[in-house]
């Protein structure tokens, strides 16, 4: 009786690849954490595509909003020594605050541990477009420009810069700067000696834009943003592996074991993902999952882990892809015992450069009425043509001809077509004919 998904028999090690292959970053390592080991790894790629030596498990990574599980945790510290409760509201410790206006004065620090206290993702001040990252104090120089979109405790919202404010509180009320704080209390009695504010030990990753129509990827811009408490933490795969042990098992000089709990326990009986102080949690019992995931300038990366089991999965990439869609499954797979204890590494080559003269060719096409879109990509050294309406999005070979513009198409339905570009009135590619059939380039075609 046929139904479900058929069965997914590939390793591990041919799972990363596979994602990454599809996916395409400069470099990446996941691993699973059995107990208190990190018990299999593998590396993929390059810490920099040009001439970087390959990622190891102890190339570091910036590990983005995963830092908001470390800010957590110094908040619940706080509150273990009396400095602050999470009932307490915000104002009582940042009262600039109180320029912002109704409803601030009902906002409590647990609002903002569990995203719902109505505030936006980001500060006033802040314009990606213009590269505009403000700092706290800036925001709190700024209040009165703060609008909040939902009544605290109502709604969970997503917000940076809830976890910005509070880095800011875990400064005042613990009397040492956010990092600091983190280094001592946190990093130091865990020995995780290679997860900090900047980048330690061996030759850091590159950060890589996503990948836009070519296999050579953009570097990414450094972190800009001047706040930590969100996301400004850099790590390795080992050092997240202790970070997750600490989830599983506890630690009384980090925290107790009944703060560890509070830290884990749901903030509300909604649906799946639930938030909890500093985490997300899916499932109940056997099947609960407790995770976060990151993304930053360049990187990605998730930490999950199953309590009940005590097993947790991390991925850490050098690029734009969802990698909840690999931690998750290698989480899954350890559970089901699929996974052996080992370690691997990638020896896939570097990614070649675009030829000159190809690259005002890539980009996005589409039929002359906008319908059957199409990508014209360099793809494992060779110009393609990815076709939507074909099942998979197929790639064709696009053969060059004595005419620079000019391509004969291998692969798939087109095979053996002529594909001719043309330019517009400003000398820039604006379309192609297939066979005759007319595309169009979807960008405009001058400044």
């Amino acid at each position: 009786m046929a139904g479900g998904p058929a069965r997914d028999d590939r390793g591990p090690d041919e799972l990363v690849e596979a994602f990454f292959d599809r996916h395409r970053v400069g470099g990446a390592v996941a691993g699973v954490v059995r107990g208190a080991e990190l018990t299999w790894t593998h590396a993929h790629g390059y810490t920099e595509l040009t001439s970087g030596p390959r990622v190891q498990v102890t190339t570091p990574f910036r590990i983005a909003s995963i830092t908001k599980t470390f800010t957590a945790t110094a908040v619940m510290q706080l509150r273990e020594e009396g400095r602050v409760a999470l009932d307490d509201v915000v104002i009582q410790h940042l009262p600039e605050l109180q320029a912002a206006g109704d409803p601030i004065g009902a906002v409590t620090i647990k609002h903002l541990l569990t995203h719902r206290a109505g505030l936006p993702r980001e500060s006033p001040a802040f314009d990606w477009a213009e590269r505009r990252f403000p700092s706290v104090e800036e925001t709190l120089d700024r209040a009165a420009r703060l609008r909040f979109l939902g009544a605290p405790g109502t709604q969970h919202r997503y917000s940076n810069l809830g976890y910005q404010l509070l880095g800011e509180i875990v400064a005042r009320a613990g009397e040492l700067a956010y990092e600091e704080w983190i280094q001592r209390r946190v990093l130091e009695p865990l020995g995780m000696g290679d997860t900090a504010f900047v980048a330690r030990g061996e030759p850091a990753a590159q950060g890589y834009e996503a990948r836009v129509f070519s296999d050579w990827l953009p570097p990414a811009d450094e972190r800009r943003k001047p706040t930590e408490a969100d996301g400004g933490l850099w790590s390795t795969v080992a050092d997240l592996a202790t970070w997750a042990r600490f989830q599983l098992e506890g630690d009384d000089r980090v925290l107790s074991r009944g703060g560890l709990g509070a830290l884990h326990a749901p903030s509300d009986d909604g649906p799946d993902p639930v938030p909890a102080i500093g985490w997300y949690r899916r499932g109940t019992g056997v099947d609960l999952r407790i995770g976060h995931s990151g993304g930053t300038f360049g990187f990605s990366s998730r930490l999950v882990f199953a309590p009940a089991h005590e097993l947790a999965a991390i991925v850490l990439a050098a690029g734009s892809a969802l990698v909840a869609t690999l931690a998750d499954p290698l989480l899954a797979r350890a559970i089901d015992g699929a996974i052996p204890s080992g370690s691997s590494a990638s020896a896939r080559p570097r990614p070649v450069p675009v030829p000159a003269g190809y690259e005002e060719l890539l980009g996005l096409y589409a039929w002359e009425d906008l319908s059957l879109p199409a990508r014209v990509e360099w793809r494992d050294e060779q110009l393609s043509l990815v076709r939507s309406w074909e099942e998979g999005g197929a790639a064709a070979a696009l053969l060059p001809s004595d005419d620079p513009l000019a391509f004969v198409v291998r692969g798939g339905r087109p095979d053996g077509e002529r594909l001719v570009f043309r330019r517009g009135t400003h000398g820039r590619v604006a379309g192609f004919t297939l066979g005759g059939w007319p595309f169009v380039r979807l960008v405009p075609e001058s400044d």
